[in-house]
């Protein structure tokens, strides 16, 4: 899942933060966020899905993949023993 920040908030000396998905209409305002070098480096965030290997492919390749991905909306749904027996250490 893509996550953005719509909200930050500051009480008694702790920070509230509202994460909402990206969606496709969002796409230009992340566009100027990431800036002309795609964030850091030109990753475009393709480093969580790629590894590495974002280093080797031009940075317009990695836009254009993470555009894609925008582009297909966020995941209607996800599976919680999937993620449980991940952080559980369960194969």
């Amino acid at each position: 899942m893509i996550v953005r920040v719509t909200e930050i908030t500051r009480e008694e000396g702790r920070m509230n933060l509202t994460i909402r998905p990206v969606t496709p209409d969002q796409w230009p305002a992340l566009e100027d966020l990431f800036g002309e070098n795609g964030a850091r480096g030109g990753c475009w965030c393709m480093y969580w899905r790629i590894g590495r290997a974002y280093r080797d492919r031009p940075r317009e390749k990695n836009k254009v993949a993470f555009r894609e991905i925008v582009m297909r909306g966020p995941r209607r749904a996800c599976s919680p023993l999937t993620a449980s027996s991940r952080l559980a250490g369960v194969s």
